[in-house]
């Protein structure tokens, strides 16, 4: 999931690049910019609930 959210955080990155110097197809590239945040958002909260429920089942005993 991690890497996942690292590559949707790039292709984001990627997008607004396009867009933003106005690069071939740059118009029909901007509609994904809104799907890539959605998902990097939906692997971000999967990662955020995966480590607490680890934690809650392996306490730390520090």
């Amino acid at each position: 999931m991690r890497i996942a959210l690292r590559e949707t955080r790039e292709t984001r990155v990627a997008i607004r690049i396009i867009v933003a110097c106005e690069l071939a197809a740059h118009s029909s590239v901007a509609r994904y910019e809104d799907e890539a945040r959605q998902m990097a958002s939906i692997f971000g909260a999967i990662i955020v609930k995966k480590r607490a429920n680890m934690r809650r089942k392996n306490p730390s005993p520090f």
